[in-house]
């Protein structure tokens, strides 16, 4: 699963217009709006990024893992 550092770096790499507040005043919303008992701050910023149109995949290739990729060494 990719970081949740990694996460806004990728939004602020493709999306400049953007500073790092801002940022994380999305993914705080967006927690608040999903429920912060239920969704955490990476897959908050996760769906931020997407909902900005980035594709995390294309970015880092560890974003969406399969179980039976996942070893000792990841």
């Amino acid at each position: 699963m990719i970081t949740l550092e990694e996460t806004i770096q990728a939004i602020l790499k493709h999306l400049p217009e953007y500073d790092r507040k801002e940022v994380l005043n999305l993914i705080d919303e967006k927690r608040q709006e999903l429920g912060p008992e239920i969704i955490n701050e990476e897959s908050a910023a996760m769906i931020v990024a997407r909902e900005l149109g980035i594709d995390l995949q294309q970015v880092s290739p560890k974003a969406r893992q399969k179980i039976e990729d996942i070893s000792e060494n990841n």
